[in-house]
């Protein structure tokens, strides 16, 4: 009982944080006097948050320095005092998609978006080969030179003169 209480009085740190514009991280302050620098590296990342000392605790101020979600280490002169994570925020990752009528009524008069209606999605391949090659005449093109080229050769061979 007792220690549930002590346990409950301390103040938690917060597992992970999420990526924004204002990200505050409150830590304690290892060292009260004399130069001291706190960084945050991570990967090929490493940056100095704006430092706030604020009685035995210090605030870091990341400002929008982290881009990248992941695991970072909080350092005082070299030595890890910390480990921080952080991640995107849950709306970037929100899976709805857009109906068919709403992806049509996005940009109607810019006609380089074509959107494939569910009743072509039977035949996918088909219907992008097409919509990419266009009518394919080349064979018709062909087999029409050929023709020509039977009929100069007859006209020649006839009509010399």
């Amino acid at each position: 009982m007792l220690y549930k209480m002590a346990i409950s009085t301390t103040k938690q740190k917060k597992l992970a944080y999420t990526i924004t514009n204002n990200v505050v991280i409150e830590t304690e302050n290892k060292r009260r006097t004399g130069d001291y620098v706190y960084k945050i590296t991570g990967g090929d990342q490493e940056l100095i948050p704006g430092q706030i000392p604020v009685g035995n605790k210090i605030n870091l101020d990341l400002n929008d320095q982290i881009k990248k979600a992941g695991f970072y280490d909080l350092k005082l002169d070299e030595e890890i005092t910390g480990k921080l994570a952080f991640n995107y925020d849950r709306n970037e990752s929100d899976m709805s998609m857009y109906s068919e009528s709403e992806l049509a009524g996005i940009n109607p008069s810019n006609g380089k978006i074509r959107v494939i209606s569910s009743a072509l999605q039977s035949n996918i391949s088909g219907t992008i080969t097409e919509k990419d090659k266009g009518i394919v005449l080349w064979k018709w093109f062909i087999i029409a030179a050929l023709i020509f080229l039977a009929i100069e050769a007859l006209l020649l061979r006839y009509f010399k003169n």
